[in-house]
């Protein structure tokens, strides 16, 4: 296992929106392609018009996950941009458009917007991104891969239909990282080692692997995905365990198992977001203008009175008295 040093993994972002026209595609040309993304950039639309959004959350290793923005281009790894590029990792990639890869040992291979591509990230290779489209990129450290799937050739470039639902799950627990804010490298660990686990499991893990793998990696990635989906539903005053573990295809035991297991309740984690929300309410003061009932029924209680005896509890003073 990597050693842990205390250093932060901050979130790395970068669009050309904010480089200035004039040197634009000089910049992403001669320096951003080059050090960055390790390939050459051919914009298959007026320079102008060109655009690259990306935000890229180095977790561990040579494991990251990514989300970009793009319009047309070509992307092209050259073998001299390959052999500089600083990563081993094994790329998966999957697009919200229809995009062609192409490499000297599969030829040219169309990937849809159902499927998921792996690759060698330092291979040479190109890539033609067709429209505008939004691409999810996700690479996993191929020593912690190849752990897990012993014999596997990450070599040899292959698409997956990404409807399966272990790629669907890898992927959407690579998005649930990418939204949170991963401050350190001990997360960053704990993040990687899932990932790793799922892209297993996606991938053809068999055998005690593949038990190790669900334990760890699919677990963690239901529970993710069941926060990031309370996140958005948590001021709902009809909210149940109930409904969210039908959300999920789990039993109701299952997710109060998971819970559990993170050192809090279904029902803890839920008062614990809505307070908060509350709190950030009653001392904003462009929310003065509100009651506060209304804030508390925005956030997702039932009754005042249940909604006071709480805010009490958890912060030691009345909602009232905490206004600015």
């Amino acid at each position: 296992m990597t050693d842990l040093v205390a250093a932060p993994v901050p979130l790395i972002r970068f669009s050309s929106e904010d480089l200035p026209e004039e040197t634009r595609m000089e910049y992403l040309r001669d320096f951003y392609s080059r050090t960055r993304i390790g390939a050459e950039i051919t914009p298959m639309i007026e320079d102008e018009k060109f655009r690259l959004d990306l935000a890229v959350q180095p977790l561990l290793g040579d494991t990251w996950v990514g989300r970009g923005l793009m319009t047309p281009h070509r992307a092209t790894r050259t073998a001299v941009l390959a052999s500089a590029t600083n990563n081993d990792g094994v790329l998966l990639t999957r697009c919200t458009g229809r995009f062609i890869f192409s490499d000297r040992h599969t030829g040219e291979m169309p990937i849809e917007t159902h499927d998921v591509l792996m690759a060698n990230f330092n291979q040479t290779c190109e890539y033609v991104y067709l429209a505008r489209d939004t691409v999810q990129t996700l690479a996993i450290d191929r020593t912690q891969l190849l752990n897990r799937l012993p014999g596997f050739e990450p070599e040899v470039s292959t698409r997956f239909d990404g409807r399966s639902p272990a790629l669907s799950l890898l992927f959407a627990y690579a998005e649930a990282i990418s939204r949170e804010s991963v401050g350190s490298t001990m997360l960053g660990q704990v993040a990687a080692m899932h990932l790793a686990d799922l892209a297993a499991l996606a991938l053809g893990v068999r055998g005690d692997h593949a038990e190790a793998a669900r334990e760890s990696g699919q677990k963690a990635a239901r529970f993710a995905l069941i926060k990031a989906d309370l996140e958005q539903d948590f001021q709902n005053t009809e909210l149940s365990a109930a409904a969210v573990a039908h959300r999920h295809g789990i039993s109701v035991r299952y997710l109060h198992v998971l819970f559990e297991q993170s050192g809090q309740t279904f029902g803890d984690f839920v008062l614990e977001r809505r307070l908060r929300f509350a709190m950030s309410r009653l001392t904003d003061p462009r929310c003065r203008h509100l009651r506060v009932a209304d804030i508390a029924f925005d956030s997702g209680f039932a009754d005042l009175t249940t909604f006071n005896r709480a805010f009490r509890r958890r912060f030691g003073a009345t909602p009232s008295s905490v206004r600015p």
